[in-house]
């Protein structure tokens, strides 16, 4: 007996290493070995921490269906044994291939199955849990009202579980939904309570995600400079972390920031290093194809970046990312714009506009509404496109973006019919966009500069964006692509 408990002990010791590792052949080795001693004794605790290596096991191997069937089972288990709280945790954990599985509308009734289980238990800190990944699919839904319920109520059940690194979670969830409703003062609030919890607590994990978290909060306030260098923090933390899945994506996203502020070398170098990381997953994949999609707009090569866009929004779409599939579907459209098909770009524009998921998204919705206004204008539809901007400075009243704002500036500068103030708007946004690292802001801004000022000084100005790699650097300059 003793010689039994010690061997299944020492291989569910090591299947929790493998796991953490990410060693699945020597995984699904031990849980053979593991299977074959059970089947020798009745020990239900055993067979059930064997079932969860298992789950996890389809899980990671993208076995989805032998997942969701493993994790259900599991959850049967642990009633049986009379543990409420480990049943709730292992229907939460049927979520993800739930989602694989194009399942999503099974998730919302799974979840709260596991929160009645929870509460029965009095299993608070696993509420708190449940209700966060409630809270990510609503999310991903597009629900952001139901979705901060969810963080709120999570949030609440950590502090009263004493969770200081759960409660973190909440607030770093809390500050990515603030962000994605354009709510740029409470994104920061709750970013900097996520920080300094996870400092107090020495959390690598939780501080290398809040490192990404300020990051993007940073771009939405035009602080491309301070964005870029918390990008870097970011990815060496992620790097010394062995997380590839985000090391890549905050690669990509390194090399958006690199496009924004006009270096085109330096984002096709961070694309290669984000491709030559292996086993990334779909999601930080479609962070790369939306990389490669926007350096060849801005080089010009439509049909590459169609492609490369066409399959981030795919990817992005396969893996529930609603929001994000929408981000490179707007992409696609500011493509057609600079092909001169305006009258499509306006039709889908407008079809975009009635999706939930881009009108409960602050920056979705104010991208679609600068590409419209920027369809209208080349459309000579003057005055639609001085009611939608004027439409659009209520939003960024309300729901502030530095770049949005500088586009839609430069925008009014194609109505405005006063050569001086239309000539002090535009130096403006030069100002503006170099002081704060928006370099490629300030390119269109002085390529409008150059327009105004004659041929001679359209011709120098693409003379010195084509030096910089640059064939397309905006869509408000298309026409002086050719």
């Amino acid at each position: 007996m003793l010689e039994y408990r010690a061997s299944a002990r020492a291989l569910l010791r090591a299947l929790a290493l493998m796991l953490d590792a990410g060693a699945h052949a020597q995984m699904d080795a031990a849980l053979v070995r593991l299977n074959a001693l059970l089947a020798q004794r009745q020990d239900p605790t055993a067979r059930l921490l064997g079932l969860h290596y298992q789950a996890f096991l389809h899980s990671r191997l993208g076995q989805d269906e032998r997942a969701l069937n493993a994790f259900k089972t599991l959850a049967e288990g642990y009633q049986q044994v009379g543990n409420g709280g480990a049943a709730a945790s292992a229907l939460s954990s049927a979520s993800t291939p739930l989602y694989r599985l194009g399942r999503s509308t099974e998730i919302p009734p799974l979840l709260e199955q596991a929160q009645q289980l929870a509460r029965d238990a009095g299993a608070s800190d696993t509420l708190g849990y449940l209700l966060g990944s409630l809270g990510n699919h609503y999310v991903r839904a597009g629900d952001l009202e139901r979705g901060r319920q969810s963080y709120l109520s999570a949030l609440e059940a950590f502090r009263a579980a004493s969770m200081p690194d759960a409660e973190a979670t909440a607030l770093s969830n809390l500050s990515e939904l603030a962000q994605l409703r354009g709510q740029m003062d409470e994104a920061l609030e709750h970013a900097e309570r996520a920080q300094a919890l996870q400092q107090r607590l020495g959390d690598a994990t939780g501080l290398a995600y809040s490192y990404l978290r300020l990051v993007t909060i940073f771009a939405a306030q035009g602080k491309l400079d301070a964005a870029a260098s918390g990008a870097d923090r970011t990815i060496r933390a992620f790097a010394e972390l062995g997380n590839r899945k985000e090391q890549v994506s905050a690669i990509a996203l390194r090399g958006d920031l690199a496009l924004r502020q006009a270096d085109l070398a330096s984002a096709q170098a961070l694309s290669d290093s984000g491709a030559s990381v292996e086993d990334a997953g779909p999601v930080a994949q479609s962070d790369l194809a939306q990389l490669r999609g926007r350096l060849a707009f801005y080089r010009g090569d439509f049909k590459a970046a169609a492609q490369a866009l066409e399959t981030s929004r795919d990817l992005r779409a396969a893996a529930g990312e609603q929001g994000d599939a929408a981000a490179s579907q707007i992409a696609l459209v500011e493509l057609k714009l600079a092909q001169g098909l305006a009258v499509a770009v306006e039709e889908d524009a407008r079809l975009l506009l009635q999706q939930p998921v881009v009108q409960q998204q602050g920056p979705l919705y104010r991208g679609v509404r600068l590409v419209l206004i920027e369809s209208l204008l080349a459309l000579k539809r003057s005055a639609q496109a001085e009611a939608a901007l004027a439409e659009l400075d209520g939003l960024l009243r309300k729901l502030p973006d530095a770049e949005h704002a500088l586009r839609a500036t430069l925008l009014r500068t194609r109505l405005d019919t006063n050569a001086v103030s239309r000539r002090e708007r535009l130096d403006w946004v030069v100002e503006r966009a170099q002081a704060d690292g928006m370099r490629r802001m300030a390119l269109i801004a002085r390529g409008e500069i150059a327009r105004l000022d004659g041929d001679e000084a359209a011709t120098r100005w693409r003379g010195e964006i084509r030096s910089l790699g640059f064939v397309v650097p905006a869509l408000s300059l298309a026409g002086l692509s050719d």
